[in-house]
């Protein structure tokens, strides 16, 4: 299945729409007298629009219902991203109103982060869907690590009120890599004045975060959160940006 359940809704979504058989076949009484129907696969797909709280209620509501809307449509979603993040194979995934849809996007971290408003478009079929980015209106918030680093200098507090729990790209030179054992790796990057910035993997990205270096210049997406080590940023579930 591509489209996977993050709730009960979700995985009640999956059960009926694995079930659902296209309706429309022609009846065998007038097969002779009737002109021919044209074969399901060669119908252009019909688009449905809508936000994400849209289709995860219509499911929620009425699921029978909403399969027979949605099997063998393409569906267009827009919604405020609530997660991001990569499977072992074939690719990545974004959270949507508390639905998990899978990516064609590998990496979906380097396109949209949490926070951003997105649209995706996806097919549905029995078998499932997948989503293609198709817009993402919000700005992204790039910094560089030396930068977040004199913010913080200037004015801890205030730095920790601008960027607490947000999502951001961060970017700066491997001066510290830390891998212990069933634990995310933690890459430190150089800052200002003695003021590093701490960057800890996401699990599922600790390969990544094992293949640096240090002197290695690198881009991480990841969000902000509260300092463990007084004056030194923390940046949390760090996924390595490649492109």
């Amino acid at each position: 299945m591509r489209i996977l359940p993050l709730t009960a809704l979700t995985v009640s979504v999956l059960v009926v729409l694995s079930g659902c058989q296209p309706k429309g076949t022609s009846d065998d009484a007038n097969a002779g007298t009737s002109a021919p129907r044209q074969a399901a696969a060669d119908v252009e797909p019909q688009r449905i629009s809508l936000t994400a709280e849209e289709l995860a209620q219509a499911f929620k509501e009425d699921r029978e219902a909403a399969n027979e809307r949605f099997l063998n449509k393409e569906v267009e979603v827009k919604g405020v991203v609530q997660s991001v993040g990569a499977f072992s194979y074939p690719g990545g995934y974004i959270y949507l109103a508390g639905i998990k849809w899978e990516t064609e996007h590998k990496r979906p971290w380097e396109v949209v982060l949490p926070g951003q408003m997105i649209t995706v478009s996806g097919l549905f079929e029995v078998g499932g869907v997948m989503m293609k980015i198709n817009d993402v209106s919000d700005d992204r918030l790039v910094v560089s690590a030396a930068d977040l680093a004199k913010q913080m200098q200037a004015d801890a507090v205030a730095t920790q009120e601008k960027f607490q729990g947000r999502w951001l790209e961060i970017q700066g030179e491997v001066v510290k890599l830390e891998t212990l054992e069933a634990e995310p790796v933690q890459i430190f990057l150089a800052g200002h004045e003695g003021v590093r910035v701490q960057c800890r993997m996401s699990y599922e990205q600790n390969k990544f975060g094992e293949a640096l270096k240090t002197g290695d210049q690198v881009r991480f997406a990841g969000y902000f959160a509260k300092p463990e080590t007084e004056g030194e940023p923390l940046i949390l579930s760090c996924f390595g940006i490649e492109n």
